[in-house]
Parts: structure tokens; C-alpha cells; sequence
């Protein structure tokens, strides 16, 4: 594959049920990014979305807007294959190319982050008719994650690229991290009291992300009372082990949240954590541990 060529042949432009379902699909699409991508930059996506169509990079290349047009994100979620086989070369190639720019690697994927996890713990109850704004992937979240961020075994790069023309370089470019507060945000996830799809795909329910979050998880015993942060932290990830251990999984049922549970309890009990964490979580297990409203966000 030499980028920005990739094959085609995916987009069956020459079918017209295909190219129908395409069309109609796009206004969707569109509705999602046009917050955060201007009108230049939907077009572009459009033309990759409908046809394969690459932007021109080097018309592009200049472009400062941070959120720019094809990011990765973008440009492995449009694709028509949901083949890991076919997405992962894609990604490699994309970002081993000279063409893109940093932010075109950060926006996407911060953003894709973003949207799985904090975005999609939030209680949306009253705004269900708006719902249709938010970044959703019908499903495909854990299958993007691994694409757009790999095993997990590699998470530097060192990206070349042709810095406004006045020369090739070289930038070092780290994949995000998670970090402890996140299971603040999974506490959140379990009191939503209407579960729409977009909420029904958060991203910490699957394996490989949820091993991303605790590979990131603080490895330091002073986290708690090093400064005014780490106290401010205390309380709220105190509630979240508290509903982790509360959640009625036989209530709720066979759902991703039941699942959920299931899965973080048994890390909480067998992997290692700072004291403190093994502190809480055991109080909290013994009943020593009282939540004031602690179904309420």
C-alpha cells in the first residue's frame, strides 16, 4: 500500500442499492461531525465516506484548524470493511505516512476516547431526541479501539512528516493514557436510569480497554495525599468502588453493565493496586463504607 493509495474496491460505487444505503446514511453521519468539523472539512469526508475519495493532502497540508478533516478516527470508521484484517494495514499506513499531521492522529483518536468513555457514562434522560449529535459507531467501539490503538505492547511512534514544506521531520507521538479517576466515570455509567445505544457501547466494558485503564492506573502509594488533587480524588472514586460492589446485577440482568461488574470485581480482588485502592475496595466489601446519594451523579 503505498498511502494516501488504498483500495477502492470496497465501496461498490457501481451498485446502486449500495450507493442508495450510502447516500442515505450520510446525513447521520454529517449531523455528528458538524460540530466539531467546518463545511470545507465535511466535504472531504463526504467524498471519502461515498466513493473512497482521498482528500488532497497537499492542499490540505497548511490547513491549521485543529480539528482539520480525515483524521484516523474518521478515516477507519467511514471505511465500508469492518474487517480487522483490512482496517489494521489502513491504520499503519496512515500513520507511517508523511502526509498527515500530528493532530490528524491526536484529534481522532482523543476524540474517539473521549466519546466511548467519558461521553458515554452521562445520563442523556430528557435529551433522548438529541442523542442522535453524538459520536456513536453502531456497536463498533471495542473493534475501533483495537484498531486505532493496537495491542496495546507498542505505544510510541515516531512519525516523519514534511514540515510546511520547509523540510522532512521527525515527531515523537505517545498514545493516550487513561488514568485512576477513570473509574470515577465507570461509577457514573451504572446509575444512568435509561440506557440508550449510545451509552449501551461505553468502552470500558471490553477487555482490551478495560486492561488499557488499569495498565494506566497509578503505580504511586502517595497518589491520595500528595497534593490537593489526589485528595479531591479520594471521595469519588471511594463512591464509584462503592457502586461497583452495590450495582443489583441481578436486577439489571444479562447487560453490559451486569458484565461490567462482574469483570472489575474480579480485577478489584485480584490484581495488584496501591494500598489505598485495596483499602477502599476491602472497606467497602465489609460494609464500612456509607455513600450519601449514591445513585445519584
Amino acid at each position: 500500500m503505498a498511502f494516501p493509495e488504498i483500495d477502492t474496491s470496497y465501496w461498490k460505487t457501481k451498485d446502486p442499492d449500495w450507493m442508495a444505503a450510502r447516500k442515505a446514511e450520510w446525513p447521520r453521519i454529517q449531523l455528528m461531525l458538524k460540530a466539531s468539523k467546518p463545511s470545507k472539512a465535511l466535504s472531504a469526508i463526504k467524498q471519502y465516506y461515498l466513493k473512497g475519495t482521498m482528500p488532497d493532502w497537499d492542499k490540505f497540508r497548511d490547513w491549521d484548524n485543529p480539528e482539520r478533516h480525515l483524521d484516523i478516527f474518521l478515516f477507519i470508521w467511514l471505511h465500508p470493511s469492518w474487517d480487522e484484517a483490512v482496517l489494521t494495514p489502513l491504520r499503519d499506513a496512515y500513520m507511517a505516512s508523511d502526509l498527515i499531521v500530528v493532530s490528524d492522529i491526536s484529534q481522532g483518536i482523543g476524540n474517539f476516547l473521549r466519546w466511548s468513555t467519558v461521553m458515554a457514562c452521562q445520563d442523556y434522560a430528557g435529551y433522548e431526541e438529541e442523542w442522535g449529535q453524538f459520536l456513536y459507531t453502531d456497536g463498533h467501539n471495542e473493534l475501533l479501539f483495537k484498531v486505532l490503538m493496537g495491542d496495546l505492547s507498542k505505544t510510541r511512534y515516531e512519525l516523519e512528516f514534511i514540515d510546511r514544506g520547509l523540510g522532512r521531520e521527525k515527531v515523537i507521538y505517545d498514545l493516550p493514557q487513561s488514568n485512576l479517576h477513570s473509574i470515577h466515570t465507570m461509577g457514573t455509567w451504572l446509575c444512568i436510569k435509561t440506557m440508550l445505544p449510545f451509552n449501551n457501547d461505553m468502552l470500558f466494558q471490553y477487555d482490551l480497554p478495560l486492561d488499557w485503564w488499569y495498565q494506566s492506573c497509578t503505580k504511586d502509594e502517595r497518589f491520595f495525599d500528595r497534593d490537593v488533587y489526589g485528595k479531591g480524588q479520594k471521595p469519588l472514586i471511594e463512591k464509584a468502588l462503592w457502586r461497583i460492589h452495590h450495582f443489583d446485577t441481578g436486577k439489571e440482568g444479562d447487560t453490559c453493565r451486569t458484565r461490567f461488574v462482574t469483570k472489575m470485581r474480579k480485577i478489584l480482588d485480584e490484581r495488584p493496586f496501591i494500598k489505598d485502592i485495596k483499602t477502599m475496595w476491602e472497606k467497602v466489601k465489609a460494609g464500612e463504607v456509607q455513600v450519601e446519594d449514591p445513585w445519584e451523579r
